[in-house]
């Protein structure tokens, strides 16, 4: 009965651990997307390269990475890549059936090619610790 007890209470406590029970694990960052001087929502922002990590924009353009586990880049210089991938109705495909629609090649990034990888992408960032506000990525159609 005393070995079940201490292996349910390391278990807990390794599970805290992991979690981390909400404490900041790196900086935080906030910025915003704009296509031709209009917020892009539902767009898909990767901090490429190791740390890095992805945000998606909500209906004014915004993201943030709070700094948490899971939620957070590492200090360090970036390339930014911005995608919005819709279906063939032109609406977002659902996230669960998003990996599979893709390799398909049913869906198609509504966003100009040259911000959806790192290769002659204008798009960078610097994270530093601590809070980032990044410029706006003012992306252009033409």
């Amino acid at each position: 009965m005393r070995v079940r007890f201490w292996c349910y209470a390391f278990f807990f406590c390794s599970l805290l651990a992991l979690i981390g029970c909400g404490g900041k694990t790196g900086p935080s960052v906030k910025g915003k997307v704009l296509l031709d001087g209009q917020p892009v929502a539902g767009a898909k922002v990767t901090f490429e390269g190791k740390g890095g990590n992805v945000a998606i924009t909500d209906s004014e353009g915004k993201f943030f990475l709070d700094g948490k586990a899971f939620t957070s880049v590492q200090p360090g210089k970036y390339v930014v890549s911005v995608t919005k991938y819709l279906n063939k109705e032109g609406k977002a495909p659902p996230s669960e059936d998003f990996d599979q629609l893709l390799a398909a090649n049913q869906l198609t990034n509504s966003l100009p090619a040259q911000y959806g990888g790192p290769e002659e992408n204008p798009l960078t960032a610097e994270i530093k610790d601590g809070v980032n506000e990044l410029p706006p990525f003012e992306l252009k159609s033409k």
